[in-house]
C-alpha cells in the first residue's frame, strides 16, 4: 500500500569542538513530498541479517534529494541506510531505520 506524505529530509553538518572532536548537529531540514511504501520481505531479512531493521521505503523525486542521512516522517526521525536509483528513473528509493537513542552529540564524556 503506497501513501503520499510530507516528510523532512534533514542533513548533518560536522563541527568541532575546543578538542578538535566532531560534533554532529542537524542542519536545515527541508519537506518534500514522498511516496511511502513497505518494504518488502527479501529487504526486510537482507537488512535483519547485517542486524538492522528495515521500517520502511520512501520514493522521493531524485533532484530533491541531497544525501540527507535522516528523514522525519510524522514527527519520527529515521536513519537512511541504503538509497537506490533504478537507471532512466527519476525518483529515488530511500530505504530507512528508526534512529535509536539520543544524538552522539548529546552524550557528554
Amino acid at each position: 500500500m503506497q501513501r503520499v506524505k510530507k516528510v523532512k529530509l534533514i542533513p548533518i553538518e560536522i563541527t568541532y569542538g575546543s578538542r578538535n572532536e566532531p560534533i554532529p548537529k542537524d542542519g536545515k531540514p527541508r519537506a518534500v513530498f514522498a511516496e511511502l511504501e513497505p518494504v518488502t520481505q527479501s529487504e526486510y531479512f537482507r537488512a535483519q541479517s547485517v542486524g538492522m531493521s528495515a521500517d520502511g521505503k520512501a520514493l522521493v523525486w531524485a533532484f530533491e534529494y541531497h544525501g540527507e542521512p535522516v528523514i522525519e516522517i510524522d514527527g519520527q526521525r529515521f536513519a537512511i541506510y541504503r538509497t537506490y536509483m533504478a537507471p532512466g528513473a527519476k525518483k529515488i528509493e530511500l530505504y530507512y531505520q528508526y534512529e535509536k537513542g539520543p544524538a552522539q552529540s548529546e552524550v557528554t564524556p
